[in-house]
C-alpha cells in the first residue's frame, strides 16, 4: 500500500477512490480523529525528513 493509499484508508475512503477527493476543502465527514500508524520499523533521521 502506498502512502497516498494509506491516507485514503485512514480518511475512510475506499482505496479505489480517486485521489482527487483529498483535494476537496469541505469534507462531508466532520469527525476529527487522531490515528496512529505502526508501519515504521526504524526511526527516520532528521536528514531523512528534509
Amino acid at each position: 500500500m502506498s502512502w497516498i493509499e494509506s491516507v485514503l484508508f485512514w480518511s475512510n475512503y475506499q482505496t479505489c477512490t480517486s485521489r482527487d477527493v483529498l483535494l476537496e476543502r469541505h469534507s462531508t465527514k466532520e469527525k476529527c480523529l487522531k490515528r496512529k500508524s505502526d508501519c515504521v520499523q526504524e526511526p527516520i533521521s532528521k536528514t531523512g525528513l528534509e
